[in-house]
This record gives C-alpha cells, sequence and structure tokens, in this order.
C-alpha cells in the first residue's frame, strides 16, 4: 500500500495588520525550552509551541527516557521536533503557535525548514514525500486543540507546495512562497500517514515576508523621477536616498511616493531602508539612469525650385532616430513636396519636430476677384507662396495684409524661381436706412405715395409689392424691408381715415347698493377729458355724481354729461330679542332712510309703545325697497332646578329629566344642551340652567349593584401539609365561610366540604367546594455530603400527603445492610460503628404504607455519598 507522509500548514485568520522582514516563527529552531524533555511528548516544554493533535515528542539535550534508534541530532543547536505516526489508518500528529505578526492579505511569504526522515529499524525509511497544506479554521481561546489535519482528520487544506525526501541520513532543506489568502496568526504543522508507520524530524523554521523591490519613472533630465516604495506591513517610517549629494538636503526624503529632480544626467544608485515595528530592516536598491531629453529643429518651412534638393539634419549625434519616411539615420535628403517628421530618442527621452517642403516654379498667385466690402468689414490678402519676399502697394512685405478701406491693392512676389504680381479692386458699401416718415391721419378720402429710399437696393413691401415706392388710398399699417449686401432694415407708417368723434355716456342712473360701472367714450384716434382728470377712453366708478367727458380728434370734438345718484333700503333699528325678569314698559324704533312706516298693529309713527311680552314687527319702505324686521320681548322669572335624590339600582334602569324653562340655556355633564335627558348608566350627573334672570344647578349620583354570584374553586384534594386556600371568585359583597371565616378567601387544613354565602345590596349567592384527603408516598434523594455543615448532613426518605414510613435502609456494594429505622425523620449520617465511610455509591431502601388506602409500597434507588 502506498505510504504517505504529509506536512501540513494550518493559517489561521484573526483581525490584525501588521509584518515584519524577520522570522514571524517564535523559537523557530526549537532551542528555547523551559525544562529538558525526560519522555515523549513534552512539546509544552518548547517555549511558544502547543501540542494540537495526539503527541509529537519535543527532544532536546537531557533527552533520556525512549529514544528512537534513528535519532542522530538536530540540524543546529540540540532541540528539533520529532513525529511518530503509525496506525492501521491515516494516523497524525500536530503542534502549532501564534506567530509573531499576523499576515497581510496579499502580502508575499516564503517559508524555508529542515526535515529528515528515519534511517533504520522499525520507525525507518517508508515515507516518500513532504507536503506542505494551509488550512484556515478559527482557533479556540489560549491556541487549545483547535481540530483537525486534513485527510482523515478533516478538510479544507490548500496545498501550497509538495517536495519528496529524498535522503534518510542527511537533512534536506525545504522552501516554498505563497500569497497570504487572510489574516492568519496561527499557524498548524501536521504530519499524517497513511497505513505505515514512520519517524520525522524537522528543524530550523524561517517565515518571512517577501519584500518587492521599489519601482520609479520618469527618467528624462529636466523634469522630477516619481519613486514609488513597496507596499509592506508593520512598516514604522522610511528613508531615500536618491545617490545625489549635490542637491543638499533634497538628496535624501521620508515619504513612501516621492519625486526627485536630478542635479544632472547620468547613473544614481538610489537606496531604500524600511524601518519595521518589529525592530527589522530592509535595504533595497536601484540603479536609476537620468537621460538628456533630445532639442531637435529642422528649421523652416522651405520652397524648392524644380529639380532642388535639402538635406534635413537631426542632430543629436548618436541618438535614436525616427523620421516619417521610415529612415532611422541622422540625416535624410528631399526633394518632393511634403511633410517631413523626425523623433529622436534618447533612453526614454525624446522630441519631435517636422518641417514643410514645397518643391515647384515660381508658384502661382491669385488675391482675387474684386470684392465690396460693407461699412466695418475687413478683409485678409494673401500672396500664398511661402518662403517668397513680398512688396505691396500698401508698403507691407509680409505674405498677407488686412484692408477694410476702399482702393486698389496689388502685390510683387519675389522667389528663388522667378516673379508674380496681382491686383484686387475692394469697394466699401453702407447698409440701408428707413425712411418712411411719421405716421399720418386723413379726415376724408387721400391718395398717399411712400417711397423706401435707399436706390439700388431690394424691396419688399406688406401689399406684396417689391418697388422702390407704392401709392396708397386707404387706411392701414404698412410695412417694408429694405435689404442689401451689407444688411436688412424695416420699417413702417400708420395711416389713419378718421372722422369727428361721437360721445354718449346714457341716461342719468339711479342705484340702490353698492356699484362699480365703466363709462366709455372711446373713439379711435381721439384725445379725451373728464370731469375726473382722467384722460383715458373709459373710467370706472362707484360713487354717485354728475360725470362729463369731453373728445376731440384731428377731425373735430364732441362732449356729453351724466348724472349718478345713490341711495340704500331702509335700516330697521327694533334690536335683539329681549327678556324681561319683572313688569316693564319699552319704547321700539322703527328705523331709519324710511319714506313709509307701518306697525303690525296698523300703526304708523316711527316709535312704538309696549308693556306686554309678544311679537311685534315693523314694515319699512323707500324708493329701493321695503324693509320687514320683528322682535320677541319674553317676561319670565329665575329658573329652578331638582334632579331628585341619589339612588342604588340592581341591574339596568332608565330615568328620564326634563328641566325646561323659559328664554333658559341648559349645560349638562354629558355636554349636551337640551333641556330633556335620559340617564341609564351609574355616575353623577349634574346639570347648569340660566337665562337672563338667573342660574341654578343640581346633581344626583346613581349607583349600579351587580346581581350577586359567588363561585368556588373544582373539588380537589388536600395534599400540602400548610393545608389548602380556598380563593372565590364574586362580585363586591361580603363573604360568610361555613367556617366561620368572613375573610375574602381561607385556609382549610382538614377535609371535609365547605360553604361560601355573599351578601350584596343586591341579594345573596352561595357555593360549595369538597375537598378529599390526598393520597401520600415517599421520595428518596441521590446524594448527601455529610461533612457537618448544616446542609444536607443526613439521607432519609421525604413524605409527600398522607403515608407512614414502614422501614428505610441503606447497603453498601456488597449488599451488606449498613442502616436500618422505622423512624420517619431518622436518617443516616454516611457512618458505620462512628466511623466514617467512604465516598461512593449506596443502595437505598424504604417501604411505607398510603394512609386513605392502606396500600404498602416500596421504593430503592442509587445515593452518592459525597464528602
Amino acid at each position: 500500500m502506498k505510504k504517505v507522509f504529509c506536512f501540513y500548514l494550518f493559517l489561521v485568520s484573526v483581525i490584525s495588520n501588521s509584518s515584519s522582514a524577520q522570522n514571524i516563527f517564535i523559537n523557530a529552531d526549537f532551542e528555547n525550552y523551559s525544562t529538558c524533555p525526560t519522555n515523549q511528548g513534552q512539546v509544552p516544554l518548547c517555549n511558544n509551541w502547543i501540542e494540537i493533535v495526539q503527541s509529537a515528542d519535543y527532544m532536546n539535550c537531557a533527552y533520556t527516557c525512549w529514544t528512537p534508534q534513528q535519532v542522530v541530532g538536530a540540524q543546529s543547536g540540540t532541540g528539533y521536533m520529532g513525529f511518530a505516526t503509525y496506525g492501521s489508518s491515516n494516523a497524525s500528529e500536530a503542534i502549532g503557535q501564534f506567530i509573531s505578526s499576523p499576515l497581510v492579505t496579499g502580502a508575499s511569504y516564503t517559508i524555508t525548514f529542515w526535515a529528515k526522515k528515519t534511517t533504520t529499524g522499525t520507525y525507518g525509511n517508508t515515507c516518500t514525500g513532504v507536503s506542505f497544506w494551509g488550512f484556515f479554521g478559527n482557533p479556540a481561546s489560549g491556541g487549545s486543540q483547535i481540530g483537525v489535519c486534513p485527510g482523515s482528520m478533516g478538510t479544507g487544506g490548500t496545498l501550497l507546495t509538495t517536495s519528496p525526501l529524498v535522503s534518510n541520513t542527511l537533512w534536506q532543506q525545504f522552501s516554498t512562497s505563497f500569497v497570504a489568502p487572510n489574516n492568519f496568526d496561527f499557524i498548524v504543522m501536521c504530519v499524517e500517514c497513511q497505513n505505515c508507520a514512520e519517524y520525522i524530524f524537522v528543524d530550523n523554521f524561517n517565515f518571512v515576508q517577501t519584500t518587492n523591490n521599489f519601482t520609479f519613472s520618469n527618467t528624462c533630465f529636466g523634469t522630477p523621477t516619481n519613486f514609488q516604495a513597496p507596499a509592506v506591513s508593520a512598516l514604522d517610517s522610511l528613508i531615500w536616498n536618491f545617490g545625489d549629494p549635490s542637491t543638499g538636503v533634497q538628496n535624501f526624503s521620508d515619504l513612501q511616493n516621492p519625486n526627485h529632480l536630478f542635479s544632472a544626467a547620468g547613473n544614481y544608485n538610489v537606496q531604500l531602508i524600511l524601518y519595521y515595528t518589529g525592530g527589522g530592516t530592509d535595504t533595497l536598491t536601484n540603479s536609476v539612469i537620468i537621460n538628456t531629453t533630445p532639442d531637435v529643429n529642422l528649421g523652416n518651412d522651405t520652397l524648392l525650385c524644380s529639380g532642388g534638393s535639402l538635406t534635413l539634419d537631426a542632430g543629436n549625434a548618436g541618438l535614436t532616430y525616427q523620421w516619417s519616411n521610415g529612415s532611422n539615420t541622422q540625416s535624410i535628403t528631399v526633394s518632393l513636396t511634403g511633410n517631413y517628421s523626425v523623433t529622436v530618442t534618447n533612453g526614454n527621452c525624446s522630441d519631435v519636430d517636422s518641417i514643410n517642403v514645397t518643391i515647384g516654379s515660381s508658384g502661382t498667385l491669385n488675391l482675387g476677384n474684386d470684392t465690396t466690402l460693407c461699412l466695418g468689414q475687413s478683409i485678409i490678402l494673401n500672396a500664398q507662396n511661402p518662403g517668397s519676399t513680398y512688396a505691396w502697394s500698401t508698403g507691407a512685405n509680409t505674405q498677407t495684409i488686412n484692408v477694410s478701406n476702399a482702393g486698389l491693392y496689388s502685390v510683387t512676389v519675389t522667389n528663388l524661381c522667378g516673379i508674380l504680381n496681382d491686383a484686387i479692386n475692394i469697394s466699401v458699401a453702407s447698409p440701408p436706412v428707413s425712411s418712411l416718415g411719421n405716421d399720418t391721419t386723413y379726415c376724408t378720402s387721400f391718395s398717399q405715395l411712400l417711397n423706401a429710399g435707399n436706390t439700388g437696393t431690394n424691396y419688399l413691401w406688406s401689399t406684396g409689392a417689391t418697388t422702390q415706392t407704392i401709392n396708397v388710398s386707404t387706411a392701414g399699417n404698412y410695412t417694408v424691408q429694405i435689404s442689401n449686401s451689407c444688411g436688412i432694415v424695416n420699417d413702417a407708417i400708420l395711416i389713419q381715415q378718421l372722422v369727428a368723434p361721437q360721445v354718449s355716456l346714457g341716461n342719468d342712473t339711479l342705484y340702490c347698493s353698492a356699484f362699480n360701472i365703466t363709462l366709455d367714450a372711446s373713439n379711435t384716434g381721439s384725445v379725451y377729458s373728464w370731469s375726473t382728470g382722467n384722460n383715458s377712453p373709459a373710467i370706472s366708478i362707484n360713487a354717485g355724481g354728475t360725470y362729463w367727458v369731453s373728445v376731440s380728434n384731428a377731425c373735430g370734438a364732441n362732449s356729453d354729461t351724466i348724472i349718478i345718484s345713490q341711495n340704500s333700503l331702509p335700516v330697521s333699528t327694533l334690536g335683539n330679542d329681549t327678556l324681561y325678569c319683572d313688569n316693564f314698559s319699552a319704547t321700539l324704533n322703527a328705523g331709519i332712510n324710511a319714506t313709509s312706516i307701518l306697525w303690525n298693529d296698523g300703526s304708523t309713527l316711527p316709535t312704538l309703545n309696549v308693556s306686554s311680552p309678544g311679537i311685534y314687527s315693523v314694515a319699512l319702505s323707500n324708493v329701493c325697497g321695503v324693509v320687514i324686521d320683528s322682535i320677541i320681548l319674553l317676561q319670565s322669572t329665575a329658573p329652578t332646578v331638582d334632579l331628585g335624590k341619589d339612588s342604588i339600582f340592581c341591574g339596568s334602569f332608565l330615568q328620564h329629566f326634563d328641566v325646561s324653562c323659559v328664554a333658559c340655556v341648559y349645560a349638562w355633564s354629558n355636554a349636551s344642551m337640551n333641556p330633556q335627558m335620559n340617564i341609564s348608566s351609574a355616575g353623577e350627573t349634574w346639570v347648569q340652567v340660566s337665562n337672563g334672570c338667573g342660574i341654578d344647578r343640581d346633581t344626583v349620583l346613581y349607583q349600579l349593584s351587580p346581581i350577586p354570584y359567588i363561585k368556588l374553586p373544582s373539588d380537589t384534594l388536600i395534599c400540602n401539609p400548610d393545608g389548602f386556600v380556598i380563593v372565590p371568585q364574586s362580585t363586591p359583597g361580603k363573604i360568610f365561610w361555613s367556617t366561620g371565616d368572613t375573610t375574602f378567601t381561607t385556609s382549610i387544613h382538614e377535609y371535609g366540604k365547605y360553604f361560601a354565602t355573599l351578601i350584596s345590596p343586591c341579594g345573596t349567592a352561595e357555593d360549595s367546594i369538597v375537598i378529599s384527603e390526598c393520597p401520600g408516598e415517599f421520595v428518596l434523594p441521590n446524594a448527601f455530603s455529610p461533612n457537618s455543615d448544616g446542609a444536607n448532613d443526613e439521607i432519609h426518605p421525604y413524605k409527600i400527603g398522607n403515608a407512614q414510613l414502614l422501614q428505610f435502609e441503606i447497603y453498601n456494594r456488597w449488599g451488606e445492610r449498613i442502616f436500618s429505622t422505622e423512624t420517619e425523620n431518622d436518617g443516616w449520617d454516611g457512618t458505620l460503628d462512628d466511623r466514617a465511610c467512604s465516598m461512593g455509591v449506596y443502595v437505598a431502601v424504604a417501604r411505607y404504607r398510603v394512609t386513605v388506602s392502606g396500600e404498602i409500597k416500596m421504593i430503592s434507588g442509587n445515593v452518592t455519598l459525597i464528602r
């Protein structure tokens, strides 16, 4: 059968975030111990290591007990670990420890260690290989056994690397690297053998975080170079040395990602020192080459005559060149028209330039057609032919000129290939202006010529005409659009044909209430003058008076006047209805603004004298209408109220009240304001009655007593030595028990039949209960502690209910009776012949008689004596 030796690393996650470049195993060479081992196992003697599964063996200087014959000493020093795994199926051993710094998620780590398999003998030479595993779980508090190895002990391990053990006489070093998937801080080393017997030794572990070198970018002289420190954990501080001492204090930096401007091009040895919180350091170096940036200048754009050529030189000898035509030499010779560019590169620094080359004859010259400019505009005249010389009629010598004035402009162009001449005539025009004149009014028929002016331009009239002039003979609003190459203008003229104004404000008018009317004198094209000072065509008025208006226009004037009168209905002054509390005599005033008065008794005077209660009415009239009003005169006394005596009702009830009186106001306790009230619920009821002659109030209290009711519990047994408490359910009242007790509840200690009578204002009620004697029993405890502390010092049966103890006995494990009694509360104190019995389990037996039935029963059970 295939035999397999497995070495597992279990990485157990906690939340932390620190690391260092030092070995994060503690006591990694097993040399630090509390006491030298003297036997198998004894892993806890090796400081910081914890025994996880079964029993690994710690071996050191004083190992004097069983030692495998294959042991030949540690890889270095005197301490090492041995794993003896044997068995018929998947035996395993494991140790572990909390490492000095938890891993950093995503960081790279390297683990190295030494291993040696056995040589000869019982535990020898059957192991075929070593495997590294990572297992992610949760360690128990304090690092006690956390669970499992892979294989038969569980699953979940992640294989990091596998290597064979090729020698059984020499120590062999193993190494593996991996990326931490989480913040693990507990490492488990597990050895597992399948159907074999092996002895494997391990020593000198080294577990470190792998630190990447720093990076940099932009190494062109004259611009800052960017540096980036590697991402590491547990970093306390860092210091950069850029190897550029001429920059003074700028040669150093403590930033994570600094920039440095080097003093000159060249090769610099840059150093980064990392200081960790655990005390360790890392020194990283890189060679940084700073290159000069090329400066490329191909010259100005050039004109060559037909058959000519031009050599383009990129300069910057010894660098790398890339021309737009594919060449990679420092210079090229061209003889065709085109744009030529070159990129010159020095390391990662480069520069680019380009040039336009034109090949031809003396060229062509065309300033364009003669042109008309609008006032304020300008035009650029271009003589083309770059690289030539220019002589303009204005005296300018540039390729282009900007002109805005009328005139003849000429230019002479001279180059290597000949002379060219051309000229252009520039005219300046103005935009059109409006000229239709002012609006015009006619009082008779007319005929008028409208002239848009601006001879030689384009016209579009609102009539559709396109001529400079039109003849009109009807009133209207006439518009024209005038346009030329310099712009567009619009103009309009209003021609009116009027007659003398006609004015009518209407008939004189009377209003009997508030009003708001509009007086309108509108006449087209007229002006207005109102008596109010207003000059609009219409005015709004809301008061009586005489109003006039004068209206005039170019054809004449007219005016009109209107009288507006305002009155109102009569107003009654009878006043409010009135209550008199004694004999009275009163004078009633009919009202004001009335031309006619008629009382209900036929009189027509402004006043009416009265001395008896009743309803009095009057009719008032004038030009605006009739108003009728009335008044009620009442005669009464102060109210008196009597709701009756307070009462108690048994069951439902209904009481009706009526406190009506003349001119009274009512306020009941339930917020009602009616004179009548029905009461059907218990409680206090009150009413307050008032009128102009006085106020009175009364209160009545109605109580509702329920029909008496009492209910005792169901018949029961009396088993508790303290008796049985009867708790009734009842309506309010006084309870009388057959025992003579008058409390609400009563305590019963003897069996029998008991009665309770409830007396209330609405009658009496009665109920009974039968209480029978309870059959009893004894129960046995299962332990006691005879240590004279006053608690559980003896053991005896406990009685429940009515029962009689006949005999209680204790037997030891050999069946010997060591205690017996017939007395109920006489217990065993854990002695035999005045000597204390040993702790252990004894058998208790009890016989008893049930008092109610006379039946004899026996119980038994184990009793533990505890000291």
